[in-house]
């Protein structure tokens, strides 16, 4: 595929925080529910077993470990909303091109190539692409930045691509 596909990005603090918790979280999700239930199950267990006098220390994982996902939450939503506001590089005319050989992303005061060879993977979500550039950084494209076939021929780019890829069908 020779053509280039360029896309003008938006960004707003809900796109820059979805995208924020599927690099941070991504897979992980489900080991981190996984041993939330865990913790619970044994705690419960071991209140059984100790007899009702101390159920307290049973039912403490119950609400303090939500209360913890929960100000975590609000604290990666504030880090990306002053991630929009204090980066200057998000106020300029940004340009991201897309073709056979690299994903570019050009500023007024910036130019950054990324060879597809160094890419790490391309993940679809529902409303955004993103592109890995390391294992735990990742630059995202919203759906709602492409135009009217941009889509099928960024699929169709990313289907190309010798790169590890999870795209929706």
């Amino acid at each position: 595929m020779e053509k280039e596909i360029i896309i003008k990005p938006s960004f707003d603090v809900k796109s820059t925080f979805k995208a924020s918790m599927n690099v941070f979280f991504g897979s992980k999700l489900i080991v981190f529910l996984a041993i939330f239930i865990a913790i619970n199950i044994f705690s419960i267990h071991g209140t059984l077993s100790m007899g009702v006098k101390d159920i307290f220390s049973a039912i403490a994982p119950i609400f303090i470990i939500p209360l913890l996902i929960i100000i975590y939450l609000f604290v990666a939503y504030r880090n990306s909303k002053k991630q929009i506001q204090d980066n200057p590089r998000i106020k300029e005319n940004i340009i991201y091109t897309l073709n056979s050989e690299y994903f570019e992303e050009k500023g007024d005061s910036f130019e950054v190539k990324h060879f597809w060879k160094n890419i790490k993977k391309v993940v679809e979500k529902n409303d955004l692409f993103l592109i890995y550039i390391g294992n735990n950084r990742a630059n995202f494209i919203r759906k709602v930045d492409l135009k009217e076939n941009q889509y099928n021929e960024l699929k169709e780019l990313l289907n190309s691509l010798n790169i590890k890829k999870s795209l929706k069908l």
